[in-house]
Protein backbone atom coordinates (compact mmCIF):
# COMPACT_ATOMS: atom_id res chain seq x y z
CA UNK A 1 0.00 0.00 0.00
CA UNK A 2 2.95 2.33 0.42
CA UNK A 3 3.80 2.25 -3.24
CA UNK A 4 2.27 4.76 -5.66
CA UNK A 5 2.39 4.43 -9.52
CA UNK A 6 5.10 5.98 -9.72
CA UNK A 7 7.81 3.90 -7.55
CA UNK A 8 8.87 3.75 -3.93
CA UNK A 9 10.34 6.00 -1.99
CA UNK A 10 13.74 3.91 -2.05
CA UNK A 11 13.51 3.99 -5.76
CA UNK A 12 13.04 8.23 -5.65
CA UNK A 13 16.10 8.33 -3.01
CA UNK A 14 18.06 6.32 -5.30
CA UNK A 15 17.54 8.10 -8.61
CA UNK A 16 17.82 11.48 -6.88
CA UNK A 17 20.16 11.21 -4.38
CA UNK A 18 24.03 11.62 -4.80
CA UNK A 19 25.84 9.52 -7.82
CA UNK A 20 27.29 6.11 -6.52
CA UNK A 21 31.26 6.11 -6.82
CA UNK A 22 30.85 4.10 -10.20
CA UNK A 23 28.57 6.68 -12.00
CA UNK A 24 31.31 9.25 -10.59
CA UNK A 25 33.76 7.22 -12.23
CA UNK A 26 31.55 6.77 -15.64
CA UNK A 27 30.76 10.71 -15.58
CA UNK A 28 34.27 11.12 -15.39
CA UNK A 29 35.77 8.63 -17.95
CA UNK A 30 32.79 10.59 -20.20
CA UNK A 31 34.49 13.73 -19.49
CA UNK A 32 37.92 12.19 -20.72
CA UNK A 33 36.64 11.02 -23.65
CA UNK A 34 35.17 14.38 -24.66
CA UNK A 35 38.36 16.41 -23.67
CA UNK A 36 40.44 13.69 -25.56
CA UNK A 37 38.00 14.44 -28.63
CA UNK A 38 38.31 18.09 -28.57
CA UNK A 39 41.59 18.10 -28.47
CA UNK A 40 42.25 15.75 -31.25
CA UNK A 41 39.87 17.82 -33.34
CA UNK A 42 41.71 20.70 -33.05
CA UNK A 43 44.92 19.19 -33.37
CA UNK A 44 44.05 17.74 -36.07
CA UNK A 45 41.36 19.89 -37.83
CA UNK A 46 38.61 16.84 -38.08
CA UNK A 47 35.27 17.41 -38.76
CA UNK A 48 32.40 15.94 -35.98
CA UNK A 49 31.77 13.28 -38.95
CA UNK A 50 35.42 12.05 -39.64
CA UNK A 51 35.92 12.31 -35.61
CA UNK A 52 33.08 10.04 -34.40
CA UNK A 53 34.15 7.61 -37.16
CA UNK A 54 37.80 7.22 -35.97
CA UNK A 55 39.32 3.70 -35.23
CA UNK A 56 41.66 2.63 -32.73
CA UNK A 57 43.67 0.99 -35.30
CA UNK A 58 43.77 4.65 -36.80
CA UNK A 59 45.24 6.51 -33.90
CA UNK A 60 48.50 5.09 -35.16
CA UNK A 61 49.85 4.04 -31.77
CA UNK A 62 52.34 1.19 -31.17
CA UNK A 63 50.58 -2.38 -29.60
CA UNK A 64 46.76 -0.50 -29.94
CA UNK A 65 45.56 -2.51 -33.17
CA UNK A 66 47.57 -2.71 -37.08
CA UNK A 67 48.88 0.94 -36.04
CA UNK A 68 47.75 1.87 -39.76
CA UNK A 69 46.67 5.85 -40.30
CA UNK A 70 43.43 6.07 -42.26
CA UNK A 71 44.23 8.53 -44.78
CA UNK A 72 41.21 10.50 -44.32
CA UNK A 73 42.35 11.50 -41.22
CA UNK A 74 45.50 11.56 -41.10
CA UNK A 75 46.50 11.19 -37.53
CA UNK A 76 49.77 10.39 -38.30
CA UNK A 77 52.54 9.72 -35.77
CA UNK A 78 54.55 12.32 -37.26
CA UNK A 79 52.54 15.07 -36.69
CA UNK A 80 51.17 14.21 -33.59
CA UNK A 81 53.18 15.49 -30.61
CA UNK A 82 54.09 13.62 -27.51
CA UNK A 83 51.71 14.85 -25.45
CA UNK A 84 49.17 14.11 -27.18
CA UNK A 85 50.30 10.43 -27.61
CA UNK A 86 50.59 10.03 -24.08
CA UNK A 87 47.09 11.23 -23.73
CA UNK A 88 45.45 9.54 -26.44
CA UNK A 89 47.18 6.09 -24.98
CA UNK A 90 46.17 7.20 -21.66
CA UNK A 91 42.38 7.64 -22.88
CA UNK A 92 42.43 4.66 -24.55
CA UNK A 93 43.72 2.44 -21.36
CA UNK A 94 42.10 4.17 -19.02
CA UNK A 95 38.26 6.18 -19.63
CA UNK A 96 37.82 4.29 -23.15
CA UNK A 97 37.99 0.63 -21.31
CA UNK A 98 35.46 2.45 -17.86
CA UNK A 99 32.85 3.66 -21.06
CA UNK A 100 32.91 0.29 -22.59
CA UNK A 101 32.27 -1.55 -19.83
CA UNK A 102 33.93 -4.80 -20.89
CA UNK A 103 32.51 -4.20 -24.29
CA UNK A 104 34.75 -4.26 -27.56
CA UNK A 105 34.31 -1.52 -30.19
CA UNK A 106 36.56 -1.04 -32.84
CA UNK A 107 35.79 3.00 -32.23
CA UNK A 108 38.24 5.19 -31.10
CA UNK A 109 35.53 7.55 -29.16
CA UNK A 110 32.75 4.99 -28.79
CA UNK A 111 29.28 5.31 -26.91
CA UNK A 112 28.63 3.44 -23.91
CA UNK A 113 27.35 0.77 -26.21
CA UNK A 114 30.48 0.83 -28.15
CA UNK A 115 29.11 1.85 -31.23
CA UNK A 116 30.08 5.49 -32.65
CA UNK A 117 28.99 8.37 -31.01
CA UNK A 118 26.19 10.28 -32.58
CA UNK A 119 27.60 14.21 -34.79
CA UNK A 120 24.87 15.53 -32.49
CA UNK A 121 26.02 13.88 -29.30
CA UNK A 122 29.64 14.96 -29.49
CA UNK A 123 28.45 18.38 -31.06
CA UNK A 124 26.47 18.81 -27.94
CA UNK A 125 29.40 17.80 -25.60
CA UNK A 126 31.76 20.64 -27.48
CA UNK A 127 29.36 23.31 -26.83
CA UNK A 128 29.95 21.82 -22.86
CA UNK A 129 33.22 22.15 -23.39
CA UNK A 130 33.69 25.40 -24.80
CA UNK A 131 31.44 27.02 -22.52
CA UNK A 132 33.40 25.50 -19.57
CA UNK A 133 36.70 26.94 -21.66
CA UNK A 134 35.62 30.29 -21.59
CA UNK A 135 34.16 30.64 -18.08
CA UNK A 136 37.58 28.99 -16.41
CA UNK A 137 40.05 31.66 -18.91
CA UNK A 138 37.47 34.44 -18.37
CA UNK A 139 36.97 34.86 -22.08
CA UNK A 140 33.25 36.15 -22.58
CA UNK A 141 31.89 36.58 -26.14
CA UNK A 142 30.64 39.75 -27.32
CA UNK A 143 27.78 39.44 -29.45
CA UNK A 144 29.26 35.86 -30.88
CA UNK A 145 31.32 37.80 -32.70
CA UNK A 146 34.58 38.85 -30.77
CA UNK A 147 36.14 37.59 -28.10
CA UNK A 148 37.27 40.13 -24.76
CA UNK A 149 39.10 38.68 -22.05
CA UNK A 150 38.00 40.35 -18.70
Amino acid sequence: MGESKLGTAREFRRILGPPSANERAMREAIRERNSVMFLVMLFYGLQARDLVALKVRDAGLRGLGAGTVSPECGLSANSRSPALTELLTRYIEGAREMILEGRSSEYLFPSRSGSPLKERTYVRSIRYLSARLRSRVGLMLDSGRTAVVH
